[in-house]
């Protein structure tokens, strides 16, 4: 059950991160035709989404040692991006976009919608079980090390979304790529480029 998990929530991420590669393509790089015609080929095929599953199938391939070390490259990363993403959005925030908190379009349904996008974060963590065996004092310190991780990852989420939504109005904010978008949209197109 656990690998299909894997499967299917890896496939969704490297859709995503497939779609995110064409906006950043057509939007940011303006890229003609003929290149979205190959990074977008219609037909609900994403063939960088293809790229991204090989290369991390021949990464978990290569070992441990290896796919440990890009993995905590990678979130590292990412950390450092949403704090820089969250910094520059509370930068632009403008507070007339907080009104209405709850948009009447969407709803309290809209806001459970949104919050159910973000299961993805929290993939990985039953993973953790598995190897619990391997943690020094795992009774104590796995409980711990979970409930804590959880904990900020909820707390980047809340933050990044209010600080996106400050910056850019909700009606205005790109389903593909959000926050490039809502920083090209404010004059910022370093910090586009650099979080697309």
């Amino acid at each position: 059950m656990l690998t299909l998990e894997f499967l299917l929530s890896g496939s969704a991420v490297a859709r995503s991160w497939g779609d995110k590669v064409v906006e950043w393509a057509r939007v940011q790089l303006s890229a003609s035709d003929q290149v979205i015609g190959v990074l977008d080929p219609g037909y609900n095929i994403n063939p960088m989404a293809c790229l991204i599953s090989i290369l991390s199938s021949i990464l978990v391939v290569r070992g441990i040692k290896e796919s440990k070390l890009i993995t905590d490259i990678f979130t590292w990363i990412k950390v450092l991006l949403v704090l820089f993403m969250m910094t520059g959005g509370f930068i632009l925030f403008n507070k007339d976009n907080m009104s209405p908190l709850i948009p009447p379009e969407f709803g309290v349904q809209g806001v459970l919608r949104g919050s159910m996008s973000s299961f993805f974060g929290y993939l990985g963590f039953d993973a953790v079980c598995c190897v619990a065996g391997e943690a020094k004092n795992a009774e104590r310190n796995l409980p711990l090390s979970i409930m804590i991780t959880l904990g900020l990852v909820t707390s980047l989420y809340i933050t990044a979304s209010v600080a996106l939504v400050g910056m850019q109005n909700y009606t205005e904010i790109s389903p593909e790529s959000g926050y490039p978008v809502a920083f090209y949209s404010n004059g910022w197109e370093w910090a586009a480029h650099l979080t697309a």
